[in-house]
């Protein structure tokens, strides 16, 4: 009697502990799962892009220019291959010659009208030994070209410079001179940039 007793207590307590148990290994579960979900959830929010600063055109991508092909820039600067005993390839650059100021000062502002600030900028190059017409670009976050103008198809002239660039009503604002040779034929401009929704056109050529 004694023995059969003992038995269904040992079976009783068997019965408690092993849902105990069940219960213990799902909450460790539960738990594990919620801490990869909060890795996951951080590992986003790094990788989402961050709003631009100015000099993030620093190491922004270009387009193709001055034939040289399209790329990103490093230190505001396109690297570019000078072989040995080559020609000269020029440059691409945003900077100032032998300096660390932008040809332009770059420009924040929503220009697509989605809330966040995109960034535009300048950027001068040049082949054959002397300058090209210069390219207004614009960034979304990443930094990622957004699209860009080169005025060398807005004025028809060896060279055109930026020379002062600001955001008004949702569009950019340019001015620029154009001359041929190192002095000749000079003109001056200005334009409205706008963003279609598609793409940048220049508005109000004059």
């Amino acid at each position: 009697m004694r023995s059969t007793a003992r038995h269904l207590l040992t079976l009783g307590a068997l019965a408690v502990v092993l849902p105990a148990s069940t219960m213990s290994a799902a909450a460790a579960t539960v738990g594990s799962a919620a801490r990869a979900g909060h890795h996951d959830s951080v590992a986003t929010g790094r990788d989402r892009p961050q709003p631009l600063k100015i000099r993030d055109l620093l190491r922004a991508p270009v387009p193709a220019s001055c034939r040289h092909k399209a790329g990103r820039l490093v230190a505001g600067h396109l690297p570019l291959r000078h072989p040995k005993g080559g020609a000269d390839p020029g440059f691409a650059t945003v900077l100032r010659s032998h300096g660390s100021h932008f040809l332009v000062k770059p420009v924040l502002a929503d220009l697509t009208h989605d809330g966040k600030s995109e960034l535009s900028g300048v950027l001068l190059c040049s082949a054959g030994g002397v300058t090209w017409p210069e390219l207004v670009m614009v960034y979304e976050r990443g930094p990622k070209l957004l699209g860009f103008v080169n005025l060398g198809d807005v004025t028809k002239a060896e060279h055109s410079d930026v020379t002062s660039m600001s955001a008004k009503h949702g569009d950019l604002r340019l001015t620029w001179k154009s001359y041929d040779g190192c002095c000749f034929q000079v003109h001056k401009h200005s334009a409205t940039v706008h963003w279609t929704g598609s793409k940048l056109v220049m508005r109000n050529v004059k």
